[in-house]
């Protein structure tokens, strides 16, 4: 039914119930008349599911789903001087009055690329469905890539696994849907990518960005799914991949002593022109799913929140009506006006 299927991608939308149904409703799929988003945002949502991609999924599954524009400096067919400075480089020699037409055939029997070809097969890719990814982006999200598996710390933790397994679960009569990036034995990895303010510590920057984007409801609810995820591979009901999918998916949902963590990769808001920004990679343990942790207690109460603003909302608004909101009529007392108003009117 219609709202059963609304209820499912509920997960990614709590934090956003849980300050106004309303508000919510307008910038959802489900209103007809839903905005774009602005470009930046935008943006920044693309940077960052490619690194997910590109991190959680490894190299093949990214090269499968996204098209990266060649870059701008690579030499053109029609630049004979760009070709014989290529082939230059890679040790080719060329005659002083050779055609453009052979140095193409020397660049392509060389290895050089040249704008056109990687041209003619970046559209291809975009035909074919793959989203565009900017040189710029491309060149963060493979420095970011090899930064972090490089890194004793991190690269461990994205070894192995399973990815992009969901999880279907009902709460309080309500569908909902998660999808881990990845599934681990030990941990839940949650890949987030941050701009501080110019000299702002990238910590403090990553607990802001926990609360001020409600990054914590997401830890509250995968957590809730993974222990329903455990329950239902208890109870023999995965289903999808292969045997020995199933069979890893089972053993890891076993473990009972597992962690959550953000990865926060600092990117530059290129808007901004701050391209200049490091590159640094911060990973953030929140601590105990339990009462004694303040930082869990306000993530699970956000959750609570968005759920019940989730079916308060339901129950006023009938299937496909407009999540509207008409407030009273209101007489401003004298201290609610601004004070600036206020003090005009009094000179």
């Amino acid at each position: 039914p219609r709202a059963r299927r609304a209820w499912s991608w509920l997960t990614s939308d709590l934090k956003r119930l849980a300050l106004s149904a309303e508000d919510w409703w307008w910038g959802s799929r489900w209103c007809p008349d839903v905005q774009p988003e602005p470009e930046g945002d935008r943006d920044a949502r693309v940077l960052g599911q490619a690194m997910h991609l590109r991190l959680m999924s490894g190299e093949a599954a990214y090269r499968s789903r996204y098209a990266v524009k060649p870059a701008p400096t690579l030499p053109s067919r029609k630049d004979i001087g760009a070709m014989r400075r290529a082939l230059a480089a890679r040790g080719v020699e060329t005659e002083m009055f050779e055609k453009a037409s052979v140095l193409v055939d020397k660049c392509r029997d060389a290895g050089v690329r040249l704008k056109e070809d990687e041209y003619a097969v970046f559209d291809l890719d975009v035909a074919a469905g793959k989203r565009h990814l900017s040189t710029a982006f491309a060149a963060r999200v493979e420095a970011t890539a090899k930064l972090i598996e490089a890194s004793p710390a991190i690269a461990p933790l994205l070894k192995g696994g399973l990815t992009e397994v969901s999880v279907f679960w009902e709460h309080a009569g309500v569908l909902h849907r998660a999808r881990f990036d990845k599934l681990l034995p030990q941990w839940i990895l949650d890949l987030k990518t941050i701009t501080p303010r110019p000299g702002q510590d990238l910590r403090r920057a990553a607990l802001f960005e926990v609360y001020q984007r409600g990054y914590d409801v997401p830890w509250a609810l995968y957590s809730e799914a993974r222990s329903a995820a455990a329950r239902l591979a208890a109870e023999g009901r995965l289903v999808g991949g292969t045997r020995s999918d199933r069979a890893l998916a089972k053993r890891m949902l076993a473990v009972a002593a597992w962690n959550w963590a953000w990865l926060f990769v600092q990117v530059p808001n290129a808007a901004a022109g701050d391209a200049g920004r490091a590159l640094r990679v911060l990973p953030v343990l929140p601590g105990e799913r339990g009462a004694s942790n303040p930082a869990w207690n306000a993530a699970a109460s956000r959750l609570h929140a968005g759920r019940v603003a989730f079916r308060e909302a339901r129950s006023r608004f009938p299937d496909g009506a407009p999540w509207v909101e008409i407030q009273p009529a209101w007489t401003p007392e004298p201290a609610d006006w601004p004070y600036r108003m206020t003090d005009e009117v009094l000179q």
